[in-house]
C-alpha cells in the first residue's frame, strides 16, 4: 500500500508544533502591526460594560421585587385565611359555652351523687312502672348519665383546644402583619433603587450615544480607508460564511495561526490556546458548537469576552471566547456551530490582534479546563 510521504511530514510538523508550543501556520500569514485602541473605543467598551452591569442590575430588582410582591401577596391571603378561621372559632367557642352552660345544671345534679345512689333512687322513686321495668330501666338511665357526662368534659376540653388555637392564630396573625410591613419596606426601597438605576442607565445611554457620534464624525472626517478590524458587523459576518464547518461535534473557531497551546508557556499556565490573526482586515469569530450565550460582556483582563454553553455527545462543555473587537450575540440567545458570534481583537490585556479560546468540561459535576485542541478538529487546508 502506497503512502503519501507528504501528508506524513505535514502531520509530523503538526504534532511537533503543538508538543513544542510552536506557531502552526493554517493560512498565508501575514505580518501585522498590533492595533492600538484609540481613547474613544476604550471609553466606548467600558460604558459599554457598564451599561450592561445597570442592566443586569435592573433585570435582578425586578426579579425579586415580583417574587417579594408575590410573597406579599400569599402573607396577605395567609392573613385573611387566618382571619376566617379565627372568627370561626370564636363562634364555635362562643356556641360551645352556651351549651356547657345548659349542661352545667344537670351535670352538677347528676356528680352530686354516687351511682349506686342514682341507680336506687331511679329504682325505688315514684315511678308508675312495674319494679322489674324499673330495675333494667336504672341501669339505662346510669348509662346516659355517665354519657352526658362524658360529652360534658369532652366539650369542655374541645372549648380549651379552641381557645388555645384562636390565641395562636391571633399570634400568627401579628406576625405575619409585621413580615408584611417589612416585606412591603424591602419592596419600596427595591423600587426606590430601581428608579436610581434607571436615571443611571438613562445617563449611560446618552454617554453610549454621545461617544459614538464622536467615533462616526472622526471617521466621517479621515480621508483614509475605513479600518475594517474596528467594528464592521457586515463585513465580519460575510467573512464568517466563507469559514469551513466541520461536521463533527466541534468546529474551528476562526482562520489563523495557533500562536500558543494549552499548558505551560514560559512557566505559566495557559488555560486556552491563543490565535493569531493573519488576514487583511476584520477576522471573524464563530461559535465552535451549538449552545447558548451565558455571558457577553467587556472585562479589564479579557476585553470583550462570550461564553457559550454546549451539550456535545451527551457531554456538558463551555466555550470562552476572549479580547474580541466586536460582540455581535447576546446573553441567552440560541446559536448553532458555526454562528458568527464576534471579530478577533486585542481588548483587554492584549498587545496584538488574537483570539484567546477555552474550553471548558463537566468533570465530576464541576466545569474545568480542558485543551481545546483534543475536541476541536484543527481546520484542513
Amino acid at each position: 500500500m502506497n503512502v503519501n510521504k507528504y501528508a506524513i511530514g505535514v502531520l509530523f510538523t503538526i504534532n511537533l508544533g503543538i508538543f513544542l508550543n510552536m506557531p502552526i501556520i493554517y493560512a498565508e500569514e501575514n505580518n501585522q502591526s498590533p492595533l492600538i485602541q484609540s481613547q474613544d473605543k476604550v471609553e466606548l467598551y467600558k460604558l459599554q460594560n457598564d451599561y450592561n452591569v445597570l442592566l443586569e442590575q435592573i433585570n435582578s430588582l425586578d426579579s425579586a421585587i415580583k417574587k417579594n410582591v408575590k410573597n406579599y401577596d400569599q402573607m396577605k391571603k395567609n392573613v385573611t385565611d387566618l382571619h376566617t378561621s379565627s372568627n370561626k372559632k370564636e363562634k364555635e367557642i362562643e356556641k360551645l359555652r352556651e351549651e356547657i352552660e345548659r349542661q352545667m345544671k344537670r351535670a352538677n345534679k347528676i356528680q352530686e351523687k354516687s351511682k349506686v345512689s342514682r341507680y336506687f333512687g331511679f329504682v325505688f322513686g315514684t315511678s308508675e312502672d312495674p319494679f322489674y321495668k324499673r330495675i333494667g330501666a336504672g341501669f339505662e338511665a346510669i348509662e346516659k348519665d355517665e354519657q352526658f357526662l362524658k360529652e360534658h368534659e369532652k366539650n369542655k376540653e374541645k372549648i380549651d383546644e379552641n381557645i388555645i388555637s384562636l390565641d395562636e392564630a391571633k399570634k400568627s396573625i401579628g406576625a405575619l402583619k409585621v413580615e408584611m410591613l417589612g416585606n412591603l419596606d424591602i419592596i419600596n426601597q427595591q423600587k426606590e433603587q430601581k428608579i436610581y438605576l434607571m436615571k443611571d442607565l438613562e445617563i449611560k445611554e446618552k454617554e453610549l450615544q454621545n461617544v459614538d457620534n464622536i467615533a462616526v464624525e472622526k471617521n466621517s472626517s479621515k480621508k483614509e480607508t475605513k479600518d475594517n478590524s474596528v467594528g464592521d458587523f457586515t463585513n465580519g459576518r460575510s467573512k464568517a460564511a466563507e469559514i469551513p464547518i466541520s461536521n463533527e461535534g466541534f468546529t474551528f473557531p476562526t482562520i489563523g495561526t495557533i500562536a500558543t497551546t494549552y499548558g505551560y508557556r514560559h512557566g505559566v499556565w495557559e488555560n486556552g490556546i491563543a490565535i493569531r490573526k493573519n488576514s487583511e482586515g476584520v477576522v471573524p469569530v464563530i461559535s465552535v458548537a451549538d449552545g447558548i450565550v451565558t455571558k457577553s460582556l467587556f472585562s479589564n483582563s479579557d476585553g470583550n469576552v462570550i461564553h457559550i454553553q454546549h451539550t456535545v455527545y451527551g457531554k456538558e462543555f463551555e466555550s470562552v471566547y476572549s479580547h474580541l473587537d466586536t460582540r455581535v450575540v447576546q446573553v441567552g440567545e440560541t446559536v448553532d456551530k458555526g454562528t458568527y458570534i464576534g471579530t478577533m481583537g486585542t481588548t483587554g490585556e492584549s498587545d496584538e490582534i488574537h483570539l484567546h479560546l477555552e474550553l471548558l468540561k463537566n468533570i465530576g459535576d464541576e466545569m474545568k479546563t480542558v485543551n481545546p485542541l483534543l475536541y476541536i478538529p484543527l481546520p484542513k487546508d
